[in-house]
């Protein structure tokens, strides 16, 4: 959605979602992730909007509308009505993890500002979730972070993830943005997870990893949250309210429980639970997922293509004699840490590629070769077995942090010495250098006639390792059906999608940048003079230049 630059697209989205959503009997959605993609090492970039913070507050303006709005409610329900989906904004107030490192675990469990940017992660939400043009006027609910808002919020900031934390929720979000939703933590904060849950680290309640499940729900309710997330241990919430009793007496208790059943009620009346909690099983059978919906679900795909290079190859001619390279797959951790053997395998089937061109048995026959890649995969910063921190690459061949930061800024504090989390000389190696190597293969292989890449992006890359080896290249995301691919292939349709984040000219610009900082690397610049900028992409015609730049990069 945010490569489209168009909030239209994604609301029309999101309004569809809605329908869908109402019909199967759900009310809520988890979303929109509106964080801004400030560090193109975040491994959790690919669910956002991008990297700008007026891109992001119009996108999240327009999914709220879309999810929370039905058109036809009456004038009292202000919005809500049969159609309406509540809105769960996540992560507040941003996550900007020190190295790129992610918040799940303990590694990465601190948000940094070396940039003075802080305000501009709450823009989103500010500008965009908490103002729609909608008559439900506010997203209806909040998720916080797991981060720890490092020096941000008082002297006891830095030792607290922000659910636990009375400054990034009632100081903040309650008292200052006047938020008057509801709010739920992150997932699995308050209860300790089940051993089924092995893919989970099993306490990220940073701050409040050593107190007990109930003494946590305790604290959750004395900053601000209204709900637990991921928990239904009832037993902890009776425990945390004794021990609201003991703490703070009867009237701070009854209080504090009222409030909270006030807002997550207020929730079920709007949204209709129960008038009729009722789905029917046939009719979303029949709903969800027609033809209707997913001729637009095509079509958005179809806007969010990226054209980064193209030396007059494409768009290819239909029937054209092609070699599809084949690629690796697996040889990459999952969330348990679990490798599987990476294998080779043909990224498009000949049903796939039936109707869009010829198939070439090997590179000598072929006119032109397609060759499939992922954006670098490095791991998340830390070494589980060693206790060592490593770099984030987003390059394809091993990394060598030699300008990292010499001491971090963030930390845990033992015997009041920081402890100093630097990576600076580390070395990684990246798990899916494969599909470098398959694209330098290929180029050998076709001896100087075109190459075409398709970069799957889920992180910025450096292109300097690749860019020069390809002819044409186009980027799609996680989800972007094959047929969507070879449609831009063949100019069934012509690319229209802009970066919404910077390609970084290498991994000095990137260690040098502030984690906080949007649009402050030194972008990649091809060997055509383009600038691999947030906003830059093209069509057949050139470099686009058209009144999604004029709004979006007036400035930049």
């Amino acid at each position: 959605m945010g490569t489209t630059f168009d909030p239209a697209i994604a609301g029309q989205m999101a309004q569809t979602v809605s329908r869908e959503y109402r019909a199967m009997g759900i009310t809520l959605e988890l979303g929109p992730q509106v964080d801004l993609a400030s560090d193109p090492r975040w491994n959790r970039m690919s669910a956002t909007f991008g990297s700008d913070p007026q891109l992001n507050a119009d996108m999240a303006r327009a999914v709220c509308d879309g999810l929370q709005t039905t058109p036809d409610a009456p004038e009292s329900a202000r919005g809500w009505g049969r159609h309406s989906v509540l809105a769960m904004t996540k992560h507040w107030p941003g996550s900007t993890g020190e190295g790129g490192r992610e918040s799940h675990k303990e590694s990465g469990k601190y948000a940094v500002y070396p940039g003075g940017n802080f305000d501009s992660h709450l823009y989103p939400w500010t500008a965009g979730a908490f103002c729609l043009d909608g008559p439900t006027s506010q997203c209806g609910a909040v998720m916080s972070c797991y981060d720890s808002i490092w020096e941000i919020g008082g002297k006891d900031a830095n030792l607290s993830g922000a659910s636990f934390n009375p400054y990034i929720i009632n100081k903040l979000l309650r008292e200052k943005y006047h938020f008057d939703g509801f709010v739920c933590t992150d997932f699995w904060i308050t209860g300790n997870l089940k051993k089924e849950r092995t893919t989970r680290p099993q306490v990220n309640a940073w701050g409040y990893e050593k107190v007990s499940a109930p003494e946590r729900a305790l604290r959750e309710w004395e900053s601000g949250v209204d709900q637990c997330g991921g928990t239904n241990e009832i037993e902890v919430m009776r425990e945390a309210y004794q021990l609201a009793l003991q703490k703070h007496g009867p009237a701070w208790a009854e209080q504090r429980i009222n409030e909270i059943a006030e807002r997550i009620l207020t929730f079920g009346f709007r949204v209709g639970s129960f008038d009729n909690p009722y789905a029917d099983p046939v009719y979303a059978h029949d709903f969800v997922g027609n033809q209707q919906f997913r001729s637009l679900g095509m079509d958005a795909h179809r806007k969010s293509i990226i054209l980064l290079k193209n030396r007059n190859i494409l768009p290819l001619k239909k029937g054209a004699k092609v070699w599809v390279a084949e690629k690796y797959e697996g040889g990459i951790p999952d969330r348990a840490g679990n490798i599987s053997p990476a294998t080779l395998t043909s990224p498009l089937s000949q049903e796939e590629t039936a109707g869009f061109f010829t198939r070439a048995d090997n590179p000598e026959s072929a006119d032109f070769a397609l060759v499939f890649m992922d954006s670098p995969k490095s791991g998340d910063g830390f070494d589980d077995k060693t206790g060592e921190y490593l770099p984030i690459s987003l390059q394809y061949h091993p990394y060598t942090a030699d300008t990292a930061r010499e001491e971090n800024i963030s930390g845990n504090f033992t015997d009041g010495v920081k402890q100093n989390r630097s990576y600076r000389g580390k070395t990684v190696t990246t798990y899916n250098e494969y599909d470098l190597d398959q694209l330098l293969k290929v180029r050998q292989q076709m001896n100087g006639k075109p190459v075409i890449l398709v970069l799957t992006c889920a992180n910025p890359a450096v292109p300097a390792e690749f860019e020069p080896c390809a002819d044409a290249i186009l980027v799609g995301f996680a989800g972007t059906p094959n047929q969507i691919l070879l449609e831009a292939v063949c100019g069934c349709f012509e690319p229209s999608g802009l970066l919404p984040f910077q390609m970084p000219a290498s991994m000095e610009t990137v260690e040098a940048h502030s984690e906080d900082t949007p649009g402050d690397m030194i972008p990649y610049t091809d060997e055509a003079g383009h600038v691999w900028d947030f906003g830059f992409g093209m069509n057949w015609n050139g470099v686009i230049c058209d009144e999604r730049l004029k709004k979006y990069c007036k400035g930049k």
